[in-house]
């Protein structure tokens, strides 16, 4: 059975007129060289970033990257869970593993790879072979654990569960990321430019 996860989501980029932003953003992350073979392959690989519920956490990020950024919101996104790799779900990241786990199979020095550089390995293979099965995702969503300096909000703060014991304990205010790898799959009630 399919389901869908409904969210809103916000993407910064560089500042631009509102006519312009609404009509091109989400602006690409891409992968960049650094010299000679070496390449930047950003967090989740490839796509269109974006902040799962969280206006400040995007502020943040176009007020950090921009002189001058624009923020766009999209209002109601509907994300199927068939087109949707959570890197924290236990039965979507068990999936991925297994997927993993073929290859490292074949070819060891893959097992020290950055799950970035499997994301992109596992999309140019379903493109070469043409098979969306061994990459059927179009959305690749993650928690981040990153302390930004200045931020009004820390996000991945450690709670306990109670006090008698410290072992046991969570992670709340955690900063949800969605990548989308086609912005024309994006199914939402509105789109508009926020900031």
């Amino acid at each position: 059975m399919n389901s869908f996860i409904t969210r809103t989501y916000y993407h910064s980029c560089k500042k631009g007129t509102p006519a312009y932003v609404l009509r091109n953003a989400p602006f690409k992350s891409v992968i960049k060289k650094k010299g000679g073979d070496v390449k930047v392959i950003p967090f989740l690989g490839e796509g269109y970033y974006f902040y799962e519920e969280d206006f400040e956490a995007a502020k943040y990020w176009g007020a950090t990257h921009y002189k001058d950024y624009s923020t766009i919101k999209i209002l109601d996104a509907n994300i199927s869970e068939l087109d949707l790799l959570d890197i924290n779900d236990t039965k979507s990241i068990r999936d991925f593993d297994r997927l993993r786990d073929i290859y490292i199979k074949k070819i060891p020095k893959y097992k020290s790879w950055e799950i970035n550089k499997w994301i992109e390995f596992f999309k140019k293979l379903a493109i070469k072979n043409k098979d969306e099965s061994l990459f059927p995702y179009n959305y690749i969503r993650a928690i981040q654990y990153y302390k930004w300096k200045h931020a009004k909000n820390q996000f991945g703060v450690k709670e306990n569960f109670s006090q008698t014991t410290k072992a046991y304990y969570t992670i709340t205010k955690s900063l949800r990321i969605l990548c989308v790898i086609d912005k024309h799959k994006i199914n939402c009630k509105e789109k508009k430019v926020v900031v």
